[in-house]
């Protein structure tokens, strides 16, 4: 290994230990009462060590509820690419937004908090809430394309709102994922939890299918 690489891994690794702290923090004392010098003490390093990585908590916090979503956006894109067919492809999104959530929990959590929280109607806020939410956006749009084939393709119903549908399928796996303790899935994968989310899955999208 270079000196380089070496010192690539040893930052991502620092800057991950930040991103531990913060969660906590975050997690204990919400946005608003979160500060660096908390987030520096819950990590055991300087301020002046936090501003290295981080310009302020708006930066951090943007930084790390987002790379989750950035590579999720990724994983969509490969599965539309894919010569699967639509309804294949709407049930492969689903299953790999319910993986990722299970890798990147508490991130998620804290991303989706901030949205419902801190909504437009805040000035302060407006900037921090348009970048979060710009990703899932990007994420949303995926499938709405995708519905839009399925539409075209007739293996969607004529007269569903691809973007309803969608905005729809997104919250209620959400709020599934909150409501049941998926904190293990990247780990395992039990009969029974792979049940619920099947069947999830399917009563969201079932009723958009065309019927021969």
């Amino acid at each position: 290994m270079g000196l380089s690489e070496r010192k690539e891994r040893e930052k991502q690794a620092r800057k991950e230990s930040i991103f531990e702290a913060a969660r906590r923090v975050f997690q204990e004392k919400g946005y608003q009462l979160t500060s660096m010098s908390k987030i520096a003490e819950e990590a055991e390093l300087s301020k002046a060590t936090i501003y290295l990585y981080f310009k302020n908590k708006d930066d951090l916090f943007l930084s790390m509820t987002t790379e989750p979503l950035k590579k999720l956006k990724k994983e969509f894109e490969k599965i539309a690419k894919m010569d699967n067919n639509p309804e294949e492809k709407i049930f492969m999104l689903s299953r790999a937004f319910v993986k990722h959530w299970g890798r990147n929990r508490v991130d998620y959590q804290l991303g989706d908090t901030f949205i419902t929280t801190y909504n437009r109607q805040y000035e302060t806020h407006r900037s921090l809430f348009n970048k979060i939410n710009e990703p899932l956006e990007e994420i949303l749009n995926i499938g709405i394309r995708i519905l839009k084939d399925g539409i075209k393709t007739g293996s969607f119903k004529n007269e569903i709102d691809p973007e309803k549908v969608m905005l729809i399928g997104w919250r209620t796996l959400v709020g599934l994922l909150q409501i049941v303790n998926f904190v293990d899935i990247s780990k395992k994968e039990g009969a029974f939890t792979n049940e619920i989310l099947d069947l999830a899955i399917m009563i969201i999208f079932d009723g958009i299918k065309k019927r021969a």
